[in-house]
């Protein structure tokens, strides 16, 4: 059963693919993303929404805030190794309170209570482990004890070498794979293991700061963006790189695209919603940055976006040229 703490939050609504839906609007008919930072409540009781659920037949979802909780959610991917995942499940066992299979049935999602609450981010190491802090986080119920999803066996979780001698020592990628099973041969603290994930991550710099007209921008944000910003990082794109011939640069450009549409039709909502203090007018600057923004937050980095294209960050060239193929030129930056 999920940890009674977590129920307890008040911060509960339902997802619809994987979208958490702000309780608000869907009850007046609307779906917009959920967030914290609405000026007016968007979750429920665990309770409520759990109704909702079954009223929506949508699964239930919760915004978790170990600091407040107590808990932090690890989101085991379907392409983890067995011996990771194996790994994962002794090493954290103790503080381990609820197990459940993914939606796929191949995934794990574990909710692991924390002796020392704090403030955490979530992080992510490549496709195989995400620890899900300050996060939307959805639950399927398909709950299992922890024996089964220890010995579950799945061919592919199989295929992977993390350290053999084919493997080459100054590999910094096999190096950290390797340093994460070691460390996983003992029992870890919540806190540990957190530390050694976020440790895992590649990071990479901003490839440029954003001209003076989009800074300019910037300045004009006020709590009404933040929501839209949060909504667009809520938002489901369902196309995969396949769908445009693993063309990367395509698939972003869509991706951009969809995000431009979607900040145009929740700013539609949020006026339908009678809410008229969340009446606002874009320009294109504010609307290019947002999506921008986005898009830095959702797109696994590349080496691409570290390029320079007419004196923009690749990403901010996209969301530019994404908006200007869309509604066309509105502004005096189109014309610089």
């Amino acid at each position: 059963m999920i940890p009674q703490k977590l129920r307890d939050a008040e911060k509960w609504c339902v997802s619809k693919n994987k979208m958490p839906l702000d309780m608000y609007a869907l009850s007046r008919g609307l779906e917009w993303g959920a967030s914290t930072k609405r000026s007016h409540p968007c979750y429920a009781s665990y309770e409520k929404a759990v109704e909702m659920g079954r009223i929506q037949n949508l699964p239930v979802t919760i915004y978790l805030d170990s600091q407040e909780t107590g808990y932090y959610m690890i989101d085991i991917e379907p392409a983890c190794p067995a011996k990771i995942r194996r790994g994962i499940l002794l090493a954290l066992h103790d503080s381990i309170d609820y197990l459940e299979r993914s939606l796929s049935g191949k995934g794990y999602h574990l909710a692991v209570r924390m002796d020392a609450p704090e403030a955490l981010t979530t992080v992510k190491h490549k496709k195989w482990v995400e620890i899900l802090s300050a996060h939307h986080c959805t639950f399927t119920m398909k709950e299992i004890d922890f024996q089964t999803a220890y010995y579950d066996d799945f061919p592919e979780n199989h295929v992977i070498a993390l350290w053999d001698e084919d493997v080459n020592p100054d590999d910094l990628d096999a190096k950290r794979d390797h340093e994460i099973l070691q460390a996983l041969a003992s029992p870890l603290t919540p806190k540990a293991f957190y530390d050694i994930i976020g440790a895992s991550r590649t990071q990479i710099k901003t490839a440029a700061s954003e001209p003076e007209e989009y800074k300019k921008a910037l300045s004009t944000f006020d709590g009404r963006h933040a929501d839209l910003f949060n909504a667009l990082c809520d938002m489901i794109y369902d196309k995969t790189i396949d769908d445009f011939n693993n063309d990367q640069s395509r698939w972003e450009f869509g991706y951009a695209s969809k995000m431009h549409y979607a900040l145009q039709k929740f700013s539609r909502d949020m006026v339908a919603a009678d809410m008229t203090h969340y009446q606002i007018d874009l320009d294109q600057a504010q609307a290019v940055m947002l999506v921008y923004m986005a898009l830095k937050q959702m797109l696994p980095p590349r080496e691409k976006h570290k390029v320079i294209r007419n004196g923009l960050p690749w990403l901010l060239y996209t969301s530019q040229q994404v908006y200007i193929k869309t509604f066309g030129p509105s502004s005096d930056l189109d014309k610089k």
